[in-house]
């Protein structure tokens, strides 16, 4: 299997016993890496504009820049999709922003399905709907937008 530049970067640091695993699982974790770093750009903008505007005000820059930040990570580093022609980058920067809205409502739903409606631990559910919200991120990244094309 090709080494991944994130798995060649961090290979020094992991054991060696759990080197064949972090291999095979290269790109799951690369994903996983960079989206907590997408979060963590997510609430530094968020947390940063609060200073001067409403909360609601604040979380649309926050979500643009992370979805600016985790379509360029997931591009360069997960996927090592090295096409930034015009032609390949707009229809990929397309897709991806069309899933990462899909994946937002898809949140929004199981908030007001699990705490409006059913009046569910809202931060369980924060955490849940998180847990589906990555896995439809990733999904819809590595099928539809970053998806190897033969050629």
């Amino acid at each position: 299997m090709k080494e991944s530049r994130f798995y060649t970067f961090f290979r020094p640091v992991i054991p060696p016993p759990l080197r064949p695993l972090a291999l095979k699982y290269q790109e799951i974790l690369s994903y996983l890496f960079f989206g907590a770093l997408s979060t963590a750009v997510n609430f530094g903008i968020y947390f940063l504009v609060k200073l001067f505007a409403p909360a609601i005000v604040a979380n649309v820059p926050a979500w643009i820049g992370a979805v600016a930040f985790a379509f360029v990570t997931n591009k360069a580093f997960v996927f090592e999709d090295g096409d930034w022609d015009r032609a390949a980058l707009w229809p990929q920067l397309r897709d991806f922003t069309a899933a990462r809205i899909f994946s937002l409502l898809l949140e929004e739903a199981i908030f007001l399905v699990f705490v409006e409606y059913m009046r569910l631990n809202e931060d369980l559910i924060k955490a849940a709907g998180q847990i589906v919200v990555v896995i439809a991120n990733y999904v819809t990244s590595k099928l539809l937008v970053f998806r190897r094309r033969d050629g």
